[in-house]
């Protein structure tokens, strides 16, 4: 688990960056504690729940009103998710 966050208090999520051979940068964030795997789980939740805006036919309304959903949501969960997550921590 990684430290403290910059103002105190405990990360739900700790933030990885590996940087590939070729210059490539990817970004991992792994719920660290209890909030956090509490945030993944209520996302899926919306997610799934989002479905029944389509039902019983998918009609253009209900489609537009499902990816406002997921978008809204994902964006919502990256948000979080960085403002509560720290680096990770090494042994150097």
């Amino acid at each position: 688990m990684s430290g403290r966050l910059p103002g105190g208090g405990k990360p739900w999520f700790e933030r990885r960056r590996k940087v590939r051979p070729w210059g490539a940068t990817r970004w991992q964030l792994n719920p660290c504690s209890i909030e956090g795997w509490v945030m993944v789980a209520g996302y899926v939740a919306v997610l799934a729940a989002s479905i029944f805006l389509m039902l019983p036919r998918p009609t253009t309304g209900g489609v537009t009103a499902y990816v406002a959903v997921v978008i809204a949501a994902s964006m919502l969960l990256i948000a979080i998710a960085f403002r509560m997550s720290a680096p990770e921590w090494r042994d150097e």
